[in-house]
């Protein structure tokens, strides 16, 4: 049977098909921020469209600071729970299905300072492994995005994620962290309100009521992503790591590996296909090449002729 390589390149799948792209919540902040810059940028605007809307609603400058502050906290909170559903509860379904072949790069939870400031963001740990031919198919099966190697061959790549009860938890510690850094960010955002005072009237009581809603709404938000910080850090601690990458005798860059699993098309990784997890406990390695990245296919084809799939 002539097993032919699939083309390197943008698959068919114009959407992730199982798995949604969490960094849509990163633009949706930025256009959010895009959104007070462009308040402050069309102030006539904006304080004539608040005072309507302020004297239709009978709300007052206290009441718009706390529903402002109240706005942020939601806004934060909802976010860092999507970013925990989408990595730790959502299950989609993929392919029950298992492949082999060597280590190309590993990426392990943590390993960038983003990830830190925001542990809610955290990425499970993962490997790109250079399959084998005999499991090219699985590499385009549903219009995937195929990524190839460097190599001469250009081999395909499958990427393997390792689900992390690090990186769970210190999700879950974020929400809670940032559920009581925003309380206290809301109680200071009022109390800054109040010490500043914006008179009732005035030319220039629109743009101080808009400059305290904006400081309100920063307030809230720094305070509820320190809380995020501080409790995702002590959810991290306290879970203990697990990344298959960094504990012990953990997977390096040209070991032989078999990852059975949950095959999906991730829309982070341009969908492509990942195992989105390999069974837990479920990988065997099989000893290391000789070789040096990148490798080709040739490798594993040859080196690792009997897998555990």
């Amino acid at each position: 049977m002539i097993i032919t390589k699939p083309p390197c390149g943008v698959g068919s799948a114009s959407t992730a098909t199982t798995f949604s792209d969490l960094w849509s919540v990163i633009l949706l902040l930025i256009s959010l921020g895009s959104g007070i810059v462009a308040l402050i940028t069309n102030f006539k605007k904006a304080s004539a469209f608040l005072a309507q809307a302020f004297t239709l609603l009978g709300i007052t400058t206290p009441v718009a600071v706390w529903l402002a502050a109240v706005a942020a906290y939601v806004a934060v909170l909802i976010v860092i729970s999507v970013f925990f559903y989408k990595n730790c509860v959502e299950e989609p379904r993929g392919l029950d299905t298992c492949s082999s072949g060597v280590i190309e790069e590993v990426f392990p939870s943590f390993e960038d300072w983003s990830e830190w400031v925001f542990p809610f963001a955290a990425s499970h740990p993962r490997v790109d492994v250079v399959v084998k031919r005999d499991y090219w198919g699985l590499v385009d099966n549903g219009g995937a995005t195929v990524v190839c190697n460097d190599d001469a061959e250009r081999s395909p790549i499958l990427s393997a994620i390792f689900h992390s009860s690090e990186v769970c938890a210190a999700g879950g510690g974020a929400i809670a962290g940032a559920a009581i850094g925003g309380i206290g960010g809301i109680i200071a955002a009022v109390a800054i309100g109040a010490a500043i005072g914006c008179a009732a009237s005035g030319p220039f009581y629109l743009l101080c009521l808009l400059v305290v809603l904006i400081i309100a709404v920063i307030v809230v938000t720094v305070a509820a992503l320190i809380g995020a910080l501080i409790g995702g850090l002590i959810g991290k601690a306290a879970a203990g790591s697990d990344d298959p990458i960094t504990d012990g005798a953990g997977l390096t860059v040209g070991d032989y590996i078999t990852t059975p699993g949950n095959l999906i098309i991730m829309g982070n990784l341009d969908n492509a296909r990942a195992y989105w997890f390999v069974t837990e406990g479920g990988h065997t390695v099989h000893g290391r090449s000789t070789g040096s990245a990148p490798f080709s296919h040739l490798d594993p084809d040859t080196n690792l002729p009997v897998d555990a799939c």
